[in-house]
């Protein structure tokens, strides 16, 4: 009984499957490039400043192209994401928590 009052109470975890992903761009760019991943809820991870730019933007996998989309129309087609890293998101209370791909469990896959 006080398992299944505690699973109760620790509710539903939504797990969603990102990419992080590296762009560099110009010091011309950041602004509207910050504002425009920030409304469409990508999250800005990192950000690197040297004589360019470089941002770590953390994107679910089911907003790839969505994403890819954005960047072409901001970027007039110069800009262009590198995958690094597959990883899982959590939402714990209003803040995400990330999660490496060592710890990611697809239902495709044995458990």
């Amino acid at each position: 009984r006080a398992a299944q009052e505690a699973v109760r109470a620790a509710g539903v975890i939504r797990k969603e499957v990102c990419r992080r992903c590296r762009l560099v761009i110009d010091y011309t760019q950041l602004g509207k490039l910050q504002y425009a991943l920030n409304k469409n809820h990508y999250w800005i991870e990192n950000t690197e400043y040297a004589d360019r730019v470089g941002l770590s933007v953390i994107v679910p996998e089911s907003q790839q192209g969505a994403f890819k989309a954005l960047l072409t129309d901001l970027g007039e087609g110069q800009l262009a994401p590198v995958a690094e890293e597959r990883l899982w998101a959590a939402r714990q209370g209003e803040a995400y928590v990330f999660f490496p791909e060592s710890q990611l469990l697809l239902p495709d896959e044995p458990g």
